[in-house]
């Protein structure tokens, strides 16, 4: 019996921010930029290197999104189950030792509300996956202060990451994400998060987000 969330627990355990910098070809190496979406691109490589020894176990296939596409990660082929696994990692910043602005775990429009459909960016149609998993990563963001030779750069550094693995539903809020964007966002208290203690049953999440 194949158990998700152990496995993915147990991938992940110890996980830590280990990136030093960007290798140039003549082997310079120069600062990560501080931007948060270059530094979630970064946690999503360094995750989907943890996953990826699952297909593996599995005896199934993975396969990379791209881009903008949902999910990061889809498992197909697993055996034992009739419909594909969708894996979306997550970043966000911690707003205070137990909370984070929260995540965006997905549309609420297109893909979502046409489950029968490939419709927009979406690899497979959003009804073939009988699983949606969130891989969540809440981290400190620090900025210091370091001396070259005369020069003083900011710097900074990823400390404190706390990892979330559940199923969508279970951390959904019936908040939108930040912006114009048409997304659902997840709760916010860390040990929330970490224990699936969303505001929704699993079909009222579907319910409430397909009518919204």
């Amino acid at each position: 019996m194949i158990d998700i969330k152990a496995d993915l627990e147990r991938a992940l355990a110890g996980f830590k921010w280990e990136v030093i910098g960007l290798l140039l070809e003549d082997q310079r190496v120069i600062d990560v930029p501080s931007d948060s979406r270059a530094i979630s691109a970064i946690f999503e490589q360094l995750v989907m290197e943890c996953i990826k020894p699952l297909a593996e176990k599995y005896d199934c296939i993975l396969e990379e999104g791209g881009g903008r596409e949902y999910p990061d990660i889809t498992l197909r082929d697993v055996p034992g189950m009739e419909g594909k696994i969708a894996i979306d990692v997550k970043t966000s910043r911690k707003k205070s030792p137990n909370t984070i602005g929260g995540f965006t775990i997905g549309t609420y429009l297109g893909y979502f509300r046409t489950p029968t459909q490939k419709v927009g960016t979406i690899r497979y149609p959003y009804g073939d996956y009988v699983q949606h998993w969130i891989v969540g990563l809440c981290y400190n963001f620090e900025i210091y202060e370091e001396q070259v030779v005369d020069v003083v750069e900011k710097k900074f550094r990823i400390t404190d990451i706390d990892v979330i693995v559940q199923k969508k539903w279970r951390i959904a809020s019936r908040q939108t994400g930040s912006g114009t964007t048409k997304h659902m966002r997840s709760i916010t208290n860390i040990e929330d998060l970490k224990m699936g203690r969303g505001e929704f049953a699993s079909q009222e999440f579907l319910e409430y987000w397909r009518n919204y």
